[in-house]
């Protein structure tokens, strides 16, 4: 059951594209919290998870796919980075 939990400790990004899907799901929705909270597109945070964010809707646990794509919706969300997110540059 410790081992279960042991992937907690990782990074949000780490965990984001950890080999177990409960540790996918779980840096999805904490990658969610982090989503919401920025609003600045420079962000670091933001630079973090641009690169993971395509990956979160291919995951191939059926659990980690309804989780990745409300994480990314929340990045879109916030209208300066959803143009980065397209490829497109303001």
């Amino acid at each position: 059951m410790e081992e279960d939990t042991e992937f907690k400790k990782l990074p949000v990004d780490e965990r984001c594209v950890h080999k177990l899907w409960k540790a996918r799901v779980d840096g999805y929705e904490e990658a969610a919290n982090i989503f919401r909270e920025i609003d600045d597109e420079k962000s670091p945070e933001w630079n973090k998870f641009l690169g993971l964010v395509k990956k979160f809707v291919v995951d191939s646990n059926v659990m980690a796919q309804e989780k990745g794509p409300v994480s990314l919706c929340l990045t879109r969300s916030s209208p300066d980075e959803s143009h980065s997110l397209n490829g497109q540059n303001t």
